[in-house]
């Protein structure tokens, strides 16, 4: 079912049914996010290694994830900002490192959002 697919990729449904108020806005907004053009946004800056559209799209995920519930996708979009605005040597090395992790989590979010849908 919905909620224990949403379980599966670590929302905290119960929290996030509280800010929606039922189930029924949450999946609204939920099967609307694969059409989200941030994480196209982010692949795009990172590829190109512009650093202000990196931090811009990377805030915007980590909000929109967090809103959602997708606490972990949340934190690699977080990480990514933080790298971007503190740039420690080697940052952009760790950005790759850091957007891998992001793109497998954000790939389970879709595979659980597919599988409700069907």
């Amino acid at each position: 079912d919905f909620l224990a697919a949403m379980e599966s990729v670590g929302v905290d449904s119960q929290t996030v049914l509280r800010r929606f108020r039922n189930g029924d806005a949450l999946k609204k907004f939920v099967f609307r996010f694969p059409e989200d053009p941030t994480y196209s946004s982010l692949e795009q800056a990172v590829l190109k290694q512009e650093d202000e559209e990196i931090e811009r799209q990377a805030h915007a995920l980590k909000g929109v994830a967090a809103n959602l519930g997708f606490d972990q996708l949340s934190q690699h979009a977080n990480q990514i900002v933080q790298l971007v605005r503190q740039r420690p040597e080697g940052y952009r090395d760790m950005i790759k490192q850091e957007w891998e992790q992001l793109k497998a989590v954000y790939q389970k979010v879709l595979d659980a959002i597919n599988c409700c849908k069907q």
